[in-house]
């Protein structure tokens, strides 16, 4: 076996490692989080509706972050339609799901 295939054959398994290790924390991380997309959540700062979910791996386990379009206080659509995210350990409040017509 030369280098080259020594290299190219250890990238591959490297490779495979870590998308059945992301896998993994996506499955956690979907099995734990507390909010789905439609609910609207609210921040320190802002709140949203969320519209998609990601993973944070800035904790020991894997978190949710939602991302969403910010909303007034009246749970109104800004009209600067600005986005932003929440990560779940930030979600101070839970606003009941927007219905919409």
């Amino acid at each position: 076996m030369k280098k080259e295939e020594y290299h190219r054959r250890e990238d591959a398994i490297q490779q495979k490692y870590l998308d059945k290790l992301n896998a993994l924390k996506k499955e956690y991380m979907m099995a734990n989080k507390k909010y789905s997309i439609g609910d609207v959540i609210e921040s320190y700062s802002y709140i949203i509706e969320v519209d998609n979910i990601t993973v944070s791996n800035m904790f020991i386990y894997p978190t949710a972050v939602y991302h969403g379009q910010v909303l007034n206080k009246d749970l109104t659509p800004s009209k600067k339609g600005t986005r932003f995210f929440i990560v779940e350990n930030n979600v101070t409040k839970h606003h009941k799901r927007v219905v919409k017509s």
